[in-house]
């Protein structure tokens, strides 16, 4: 059985601050890893935990005891704090937000971390009056699932050209192809704007220009791509989880992948 550790947040350092990963003085452009106390779910039991400046009770990867009931309990009122983190996230400026949490980042051992997407986010949820982003990213979240992974540089195995260390934990098996962000972006939103052609027609009622004149920065393009992944009510509280399937997501994002034929989507490798 793969063991995994705690999830590495793991983020380039700009202008002294990697965003969650900390403040990072003279490392700009490098990766910056820090461990919080976060990972994989730990069957149910919860910590109470300091989180962008809130206590608040999350999920304990390392095998502690409490359930959720009693972490609140004794993390004083849990569900108020919660509110708070959000509201103070929500109000706060991009780049207040990127200098949290405001303390050096926390070391990470060698090992391979992991982090559930529907856990980490989902259990953030979105309440009526919120902003429909909010929505959003708790629906997405719930809707494909999936996993991060975190790969510190104190866990690598080298590159096979010298003997791996003892203690390392992990190594670059395979390289299967790595292609332009660009390109990939290209390919995978104009699926999801053709997608979206033949079934709610978002984007051309809501007047926004599609393809090469497509403005990503533009309220209403960003309104219909959420449309078109989540359904129309996947930006309000309680609402339903629709959209496109989830199969047709994934086969878009693995179009570029695929070929390096421009007219089904791919992309050339690099």
């Amino acid at each position: 059985m793969r063991s995994f550790g705690e999830y590495g947040f793991c983020n380039v350092c700009v202008n002294g601050s990697a965003g969650i990963s900390g403040e990072c003085p003279g490392q700009d452009g490098q990766y910056v890893c820090s461990c919080h106390g976060h990972g994989p779910h730990g069957g149910g039991a919860y910590k109470c935990d300091n989180f962008f400046g809130h206590k608040i009770c999350l999920p304990d990867w390392s095998g502690g005891s409490l359930n959720k009931t009693a972490c609140e309990a004794t993390c004083g009122n849990s569900s108020a704090t919660a509110t708070a983190f959000r509201r103070d996230v929500a109000t706060r400026s991009s780049r207040k937000i990127m200098q949290y949490p405001p303390q050096p980042p926390q070391p990470c051992n060698g090992s391979v971390g992991r982090e559930n997407i529907t856990e980490f986010f989902g259990r953030m949820g979105c309440r009526a009056g919120q902003p429909d982003w909010e929505c959003w990213r708790t629906n997405v979240a719930i809707k494909t699932g999936g996993e991060w992974y975190s790969t510190t540089a104190n866990g690598y195995c080298g590159d096979g050209t010298h003997p791996a260390p003892s203690n390392c934990t992990w190594k670059v098996a395979q390289q299967v192809k790595r292609v332009n962000k660009t390109c990939a972006d290209k390919s995978f939103y104009g699926r999801l704007e053709a997608y979206d052609a033949l079934n709610d027609k978002c984007w051309p009622t809501a007047a926004c220009a599609t393809g090469a004149a497509r403005n990503r920065s533009q309220a209403c393009w960003i309104k219909c791509f959420y449309n078109t992944v989540l359904g129309p009510d996947g930006g309000n509280a309680g609402g339903e989880i629709a959209g496109m399937p989830k199969d047709e997501l994934l086969a878009a994002w693995e179009r570029p992948f695929a070929s390096t034929d421009a007219s089904t989507g791919g992309c050339p490798a690099l």
